[in-house]
């Protein structure tokens, strides 16, 4: 019995020894890592730019919180506490910003929480090019032909309601897929925090665009909803049931593919804008190779005009014409 109660003795003491520690550091493993001031409001967010592990400085742990166990209660660099998920930073002592960059690079580790893989490393960039437009084509098609769909659908329930000449929730979907993806174009970072994790039924947000996002899916939702008493008031239950569900398939589709409408018009933006950049700022070349993740504090250095890399605290600054780095605006 002596034997036992020592053995239990002595796996606590090793457990509590190996255990996360005050004062130990704390590994960003994603690109967008939020922290806050209180978990349960969303505008105690700390800074609008998350940190990442661009920045090789590491948040400083102080203690599992009890009253949000899934959070860290740890300190930044600048000595402001915090909370962050658990489960996007890293108590492995051992593990270094290198490391996370080459795995991340080597796809054993995700850039974001919650990213889709990239299908580019299974298929070409032109072949996804043409399946997009592939796939485009198709649902233009549908939309502007529904009529018979609805028809077809209306002589299998037996019923003489007439059929929908205009399928408005998919007019309502895809605008309102449009308006959340919009948002991109003017705040990058609410549109990737929100839907990273920033989303509720009803929530204190730190910023407009939040709420311009959330009046979006929210406008989505009641669409849904009015669809489904529709086909209710138009079928028997049985039928009902099997197009309700068929319009929430549709009209999910369609406001995804609103929001990647505005994600292609930013990514044209940027090519132009790019373009126009490189045509006037000279020697491009050396800027580009500049921008590599750079931990340096802001200064004055021989770097090009243009060139950006991320300060102390983990933002992204760029080189003006006065020789100063600034805050980038996306």
């Amino acid at each position: 019995m002596k034997k036992i109660i020592l053995i239990l003795i002595l796996f606590v003491i090793v457990y509590d020894l190996s255990a996360q520690q005050k004062g130990d550091s704390l590994a960003i493993l994603y690109r967008r890592v939020y922290a806050y001031k209180n978990p349960k409001d969303l505008s105690t967010r700390y800074d609008k730019i998350p940190f990442s592990y661009l920045n090789e400085h590491k948040l400083i742990f102080i203690a599992k919180s009890e009253k949000y166990p899934k959070y860290y209660q740890a300190k930044t660099i600048k000595g402001d506490t915090i909370f962050v998920k658990a489960k996007l930073v890293s108590a492995d002592q051992n593990l270094t910003h290198a490391q996370i960059s080459q795995d991340i690079k080597d796809g054993k580790r995700k850039r974001s929480p919650g990213e889709i893989g990239d299908l580019t490393n299974l298929l070409p960039t032109w072949a996804i090019v043409i399946i997009w437009a592939g796939i485009g084509y198709l649902l233009y098609r549908f939309w502007k032909r529904y009529y018979k769909f609805d028809r077809w659908f209306c002589k299998k329930a037996r019923t003489r309601k007439r059929p929908i000449k205009d399928a408005w929730f998919i007019k309502l979907s895809i605008l309102a897929g449009v308006i959340l993806g919009a948002v991109l174009l003017f705040a990058r970072h609410e549109f990737y925090w929100f839907l990273q994790e920033g989303f509720q039924v009803w929530g204190n947000y730190p910023n407009k665009w939040d709420w311009i996002m959330w009046g979006a899916l929210f406008a989505f939702i009641v669409i849904v909803l009015v669809a489904v008493a529709q086909s209710f008031s138009r079928f028997s239950a049985k039928y009902a049931v099997i197009y309700s569900l068929l319009v929430l398939v549709i009209s999910t589709i369609y406001f995804i593919v609103g929001v990647t409408l505005s994600v292609f018009i930013l990514i044209i933006y940027a090519i132009t804008h790019a373009r126009g950049s490189t045509g006037s700022g000279g020697s491009g070349g050396s800027g580009g190779s500049y921008n590599s993740g750079s931990t340096q504090a802001p200064g004055r250095d021989s770097a090009p005009v243009g060139a950006t890399k991320y300060d102390e605290s983990g933002q992204k600054v760029a080189k003006n014409s006065d020789g100063e780095w600034r805050k980038t605006t996306l």
